[in-house]
């Protein structure tokens, strides 16, 4: 069983991701995290084999969240993503 927590501050795409990866019985969604900051709070409390998260989280970017926490634990495997659309200017 693979334990993943999910980092996305966006609920519709929190939502989707959890239904998506819940399809697979090897994997289990340990927690949520809508920044940043709750993102490295909870790695280091759930302690997860992986960790998604999106680049843009508020609070700590995804970017800062990857090089604190791939310090800390560097056998944590951290998919980010870039979920969102722009629109042209």
């Amino acid at each position: 069983m693979i334990r993943v927590l999910l980092a996305e501050d966006d609920p519709i795409v929190r939502r989707a991701l959890t239904r998506v990866l819940g399809l697979n019985r090897d994997v289990e969604i340990v927690g949520h995290a809508t920044d940043g900051e709750s993102a490295t709070a909870l790695t280091r409390e759930l302690r997860p084999d992986a960790l998604l998260l999106n680049v843009r989280l508020p609070v700590h970017g995804g970017i800062e969240v990857t090089r604190v926490l791939h310090a800390e634990f560097p056998a944590l495997g951290i998919l980010a993503l870039v979920v969102g659309v722009r629109t042209p200017s």
